[in-house]
This record gives C-alpha cells, structure tokens and sequence, in this order.
C-alpha cells in the first residue's frame, strides 16, 4: 500500500504562527483593497454630483461680486478669478445676463453659454428652480463643456449668474484628491499598512508563545521525563483541553510504565527463588524428586499467573458475549472441591435456581473465581469451609474464615506482587491483581470486605444485564 502524496511547502507555513500571520495579513490587505475600490466606486457614483456642487460655488464666487450703482451692473472679480475667466484656454467660463436674457458681460470665450437656459427659465414665479444644470459641445474647438445656470437678485431685479468648465477641469475634485495621495500621501499609506500587518504578526506571536513554549517541552519528553507535564498557564481555552488530555495521557503512560517496571522487577524476583533452590539441588546432587516437582509446580503456576494477568490486561470484551454465572461457579467448585478435600477443607455453593446471566467471558470469569477460591484455602485453616455465594442481578461472593485482613489494608489486597503474610510462601501476589484486571475488563469491580463472622469476604460484582435466557446461544469459551 502506497503511502499518501504529502505536499512540502515552505517550512513556515508548517507553524500555526506562519499560517495565522500570513491568513490575517492578506485578510488586511484585502479589506484595505476592498475599502479603497468602496471609496472609488462611491467617487464615481458621486463625481456628477460633487461637480455639480463646484459649479454652484464657482457661480456664487461670481455672484457675490455684482455690484448695481446707478442703475448699471458691474462686476469685480478678484485677481485671481480674473486670471482664470481671462486665460487664453478658455476652459473657465461666466456670462451674466438680464431679466430678459440679454447678455450684460462675460468672460474670454463667454458669449458660448448663451442659449442654455431652461424655456421657463424667465418665470419668476414661487417654485421655480434657483440653479440649472446643463452641458453642451464647443464644435470649434471639439470640446464638452459642463455648466450651471444661477438666478441671483440686485434689489427687485433678478439676473442670471452662467459658469461652465472645460473638460481639462470636469474632475478637478477627483484629480486633486488623486494627485495628493498617489504624489504625497502614498508613503503614509504603505507605512500605516506595514504597520497593521507588524501588528498582527505581533500579536499572533504573542498570543501563540506559550503553545510554543509547550511544544518545545513535549518535544523534550522521554522515558527518562515521563513525570513532567506541559504547562497549562497562559494556553489559549481552545487549545486547553488537548494540552490537559497529553497531560492526562502522559500521567497514565507514567503509571504503566512504573508499575511494568514494578512488575518485571518483582517477577524476576519471584522467579529466580525457585531457580536457585532447583539449582541448588541440582549441584549438590542431591535432589529430592518431590521438592524438586513441587519448585516446578510453583514456577509452573508463576508463569500461569504472568499469562493471566498479561492476557487480562489486554482483554476485551465482544458484545455477543454472555456466560451463566451459575454454571461457572458450579464447574470452578466442583474442580477445587478435590484440592480442599486433601488440606482437609470443603467448597461448598449457594446459589438460586435457575440460569443467571452476564456479559462476560466464561473462561476469565472463571480465572477470576477459581483464583479467589484458592486465596480462601491459602489463608483457611483446616476443617474449615470456603462458602461460593451466587446471587442475583450479577454478584459472585466467596467467603472464609481464615485470619482475615486488617480494615487499613483492604485498599492494597489487589495491588501486584502483595500478600496479607509474608510467611506464606506458596503464592507471588499475582491472584488478586488478575481478579481485579479481569472485572475491570467487564466493566464491573472486585470489592475486598472483612467478613462479619471472621475471616475476609471478597465479591465480584458485574453490570445489570437484563434479557431473556431463553434466547441466549452458549458463549464459546476462549481458547
């Protein structure tokens, strides 16, 4: 199977930094286009409009100096203005004329906005518009020009104020605002654009430090640093649950990887006393075919044991399964009842009519069992009875009246490789950590209680599992 195509690309678009800094770069980059193509946009939309507005200011400019003394108009324009309506171009206009429509005066090339008013122009009466818009062609000199008529009142005397401009100042507005940010203002813009940009390679920087800083401490972990943990402070609350789930998972890595260690420490241990015992025996010549059997069966049962609670430890537990807990009490009792039988002790079984079913796995149900059986006749003295106690939903008790375990140190009976007496040698404290790892697999527990009559009263409990046993198939049992 070929592996997937992976794409390379630059090393710093591989960061969350580089990605997030470029991501938010061009997102700026394109409001800012966006914001100046709106702005353009509304600049066209609205150039009639602000052309329109000049010629009204340009024709009060030329309204406000009429002056009538003596019964004659006259005008005064500033030097200025006087420069601009006498220029040889001609491309700024006025012409002022009478009630009547009769030109009074006008600017070089004047006399071209005669004939441009609006036919009720003359009609003084309430309503009638103030300022009139108009454009017409200059065929001599092939131009179009833009202009604006403006009823204005010397006393009781109306006139008629008429400016136009030439197409080289149609969009002077425009041109002027253009030529000032492209010519001067340009630098300003990249360096307010930078700026932003700077910022936000800044700030995800900033925000992002401390995942940087986490990463290089994960980076730095091994099994010689299983105990140290990413920090936690200053991480972004969408990143937060990661970082405490690789905590959490390095926390659990840590427990197994101490307790492998416990366990392979501990079991070369236990192994290597009957093995030396064996050798021992072995080079003094003189063995004893029954001691030396009864060191095979002890290692025999170690490896057993270091079998169970490997294949424990990695179980798993199919849906399908089911096994009658009644059956596997009686079959475990009944292959126990011979081993008590010869220590001069009895098994015996209480359990309810009928089947009683469980999720769970037949041949590890009954491992589990048969070990806690075998720790009640470890620590039971003779002429006593160990008591299998079936009952329903789904609980399995056995009972002894051994010496019993002290209330302090019922929360250690299932750790690995612990025994209540040390001076019992038949057994390396495997029994009862496999029981626990087995009913964990179930999904119930093993409970560990002093037994109100003396002795100790251990209970394996497992979850409700309601059908009916008329449609259950025998669970196979596995291999």
């Amino acid at each position: 199977m070929k592996a997937p195509l992976q794409l390379k690309g630059p090393r710093w678009m591989s960061s969350l930094t580089g990605r997030l800094s470029v991501s938010l770069s061009l997102i700026v980059i394109g409001a800012v286009a966006i914001i100046l193509g709106v702005l353009s946009v509304q600049m066209a939309v609205e150039q009639d409009t602000l052309r329109d507005r000049s010629l009204e200011w340009q024709a009060k400019d030329v309204a406000v100096h009429l002056r009538r003394e003596a019964g004659e108009v006259q005008l005064a324009l500033p030097p200025e203005l006087e420069k601009a309506y006498s220029a040889p171009d001609g491309q700024y206009l006025f012409l002022i004329s009478d009630a009547e429509g009769a030109p009074l005066m006008h600017s070089n090339y004047g006399m071209r906005l005669a004939g441009h008013l609006p036919e009720d122009w003359f009609d003084t009466g309430a309503g009638r518009q103030r300022v009139s818009y108009f454009e017409f062609r200059d065929l001599e000199r092939g131009q179009t020009f833009y202009g604006a008529s403006m009823r204005v009142w010397l006393g009781e005397q109306p006139y008629t104020v008429q400016v136009a401009q030439g197409p080289v100042h149609s969009d002077v507005l425009a041109d002027t605002v253009i030529e000032e940010f492209f010519e001067r203002q340009w630098w300003a813009f990249l360096l307010f654009l930078v700026a932003i940009i700077a910022t936000v390679v800044l700030t995800v920087r900033l925000s992002l430090r401390s995942i940087g800083a986490v990463s290089r401490v994960a980076r730095s972990l091994g099994p010689a640093s299983l105990d140290a943990r990413l920090e936690t402070r200053g991480i972004p609350s969408e990143v937060l649950p990661i970082v405490e789930a690789v905590n959490e998972a390095l926390r659990k890595i840590e427990d197994g990887y101490r307790r492998q260690r416990e366990f392979t420490a501990n079991a070369a241990h236990q192994l290597r006393t009957p093995l030396t015992i064996l050798r021992a025996d072995l080079e003094n010549r003189e063995l004893d075919r029954a001691e030396a059997l009864g060191e095979v069966r002890a290692l025999e049962r170690l490896v057993q044991q270091f079998l169970h609670l490997a294949q424990a430890d990695n179980f798993q537990l199919a849906l399908h399964e089911q096994t009658d807990l009644h059956e596997v009490a009686e079959e475990t009792v009944a292959a126990l009842a011979p081993f008590a039988l010869k220590r001069g002790q009895e098994v015996a079984l209480e359990a309810p009519e009928g089947a009683l079913f469980v999720r769970g796995n037949r041949s590890f149900i009954a491992v589990a069992l048969r070990n806690l059986i075998e720790n009640a006749l470890q620590y039971s003295p003779a002429g006593e009875a160990v008591t299998v106690r079936v009952e329903r939903p789904g609980k399995i008790s056995v009972i002894d009246r051994g010496c019993g375990i002290e209330k302090s140190r019922l929360g250690l009976v299932f750790d690995r490789f612990w025994r209540a007496d040390r001076k019992v040698e038949d057994g390396a404290g495997l029994g009862l950590s496999i029981v626990q790892q087995i009913m964990t697999a179930h999904g119930g527990r093993a409970e560990a209680a002093q037994n109100p009559g003396g002795g100790a009263l251990f209970t394996l409990v497992f979850p409700e599992f309601s059908a009916d046993p008329s449609t259950h198939e025998a669970a196979p049992s596995a291999p």
